[in-house]
């Protein structure tokens, strides 16, 4: 929806776009709701990175190295900036533990990969996104879709 919004932006400002979304807007809306849950929940993480490249000592997200990419992303710091990976595999975004858009992509995940078990369903999460806390995060989510489904053969 909110790709459709900027479309409508980018319409009236004089670029005529039409037909389906191509991937450059959904990732410009991709980023800016991401963008929007970090400001609201590491606000003062990502002023202090804007300040002075570190954060705060008592930071929930101190251990992962943070850092703010080209579009503001917060995002995993560390070893892997050596590695054959694409960026998005090397650089996670960072999610917070207990939002809704958390929870809307770790259920993404995991309808999209046929019900993983929470373990691997954190391993295909981690393959793009950071959730803190992110095993408890898939064994909720986990629990709560398969909520009295029984998948095991009799």
């Amino acid at each position: 929806m909110l790709s459709f919004i900027f479309r409508f932006i980018a319409n009236c400002r004089g670029e005529k776009r039409r037909g389906p979304l191509d991937v450059q807007e959904i990732n410009q809306a991709e980023v800016t709701l991401i963008r929007i849950v970090q400001l609201q929940e590491f606000k003062k993480d990502i002023m202090s990175l804007k300040e002075n490249n570190r954060v705060s000592a008592e930071s929930l997200i101190k251990s992962l190295n943070p850092f703010l990419d080209i579009d503001g992303v917060l995002r995993v710091g560390g070893r892997l900036c050596n590695s054959d990976l694409n960026f998005e595999c090397k650089f996670p975004v960072i999610l917070p533990c207990n939002h809704k858009l958390t929870n809307l992509i770790v259920e993404y995940f995991h309808l999209k990969y046929f019900h993983l078990g929470p373990q691997a369903l954190l391993y295909q999460v981690r393959q793009r996104f950071w959730p803190l806390r992110g095993r408890n995060v898939c064994r909720k989510n986990n629990g709560q879709i398969d909520r009295g489904i029984s998948w095991k053969g009799q």
